[in-house]
């Protein structure tokens, strides 16, 4: 996993990173926008993408129709489907993730 805070560290960093199978990130960020933070991406990498959100209030598109969005606030386990939804149909290199080794995290306590 790579995590970055702001969309631009996110950018240099994918540029020197392995295959990457999934993109996890925010809609509003400062700078750069979700949505155009995957597209910059893509125009290097075939990868695909979740998208959090807190406001619906304007419609998401990335232009291909292939990246969820998951509206906060959201369970763990509404995280987790969405993932393995996106790896199960996600075009992988020839590193790619096994859905089924993807666990839950534990409940809160």
């Amino acid at each position: 996993m790579i995590e970055a805070v702001t969309p631009d560290e996110a950018l240099e960093m994918v540029a020197d990173a392995p295959p990457i199978d999934l993109v996890l990130t925010d809609v509003v960020m400062p700078g750069l926008s979700g949505p155009d933070l995957l597209a910059r991406i893509r125009e290097h990498r075939s990868v695909r993408g979740l998208l959090m959100t807190g406001s619906t209030e304007k419609l998401i598109t990335t232009g291909d129709g292939s990246t969820d969005v998951l509206e906060k606030p959201f369970e763990s386990n509404q995280l987790l489907r969405l993932v393995r939804r996106a790896l199960e149909t996600a075009p992988f290199g020839s590193e790619s993730v096994d859905p089924a080794e993807i666990v839950a995290p534990p409940p809160p306590a």
